[in-house]
């Protein structure tokens, strides 16, 4: 798909900020490009009922879109060029301190990081 063609799409954005940019708008907008994003997700997971359910395309990294190739999605090569993604780990201010969280924490930072 090019890149005219991708923008013309309606695209859902996932954001856990709850905003309406990503880095890819970001990247877009130095530019003077945008892209028409018609909703918003906190989270992934709903992705592929939305999107096998309706004309909206997103931006993922590559190896989420293979996991959700198995819904019926088709995924592409997104025509932009992008730097690498950044994984962020979020959690509740009160668990800051909770030893076991930090060390579910610390072990998730651990298998990232051997990705």
């Amino acid at each position: 798909m090019t890149l005219d063609a991708w923008l013309r799409q309606r695209h859902a954005l996932v954001s856990v900020r709850r905003d309406a940019i990503g880095e890819i708008d970001r990247l877009l907008a130095e530019r003077g490009l945008a892209r028409r994003i018609v909703v918003t997700l906190p989270h992934m997971m709903a992705l592929p009922a939305l999107l096998a359910s309706s004309d909206l395309v997103t931006a993922l990294p590559g190896r989420i879109a293979a996991r959700f190739s198995g819904a019926g999605l088709v995924s592409f090569p997104l025509p932009l060029p992008m730097p690498a993604w950044r994984i962020e780990m979020l959690w509740n201010p009160q668990a800051r301190n909770d030893q076991a969280n930090a060390w579910l924490r610390s072990r998730i930072s651990a298998i990232a990081a051997a990705l």
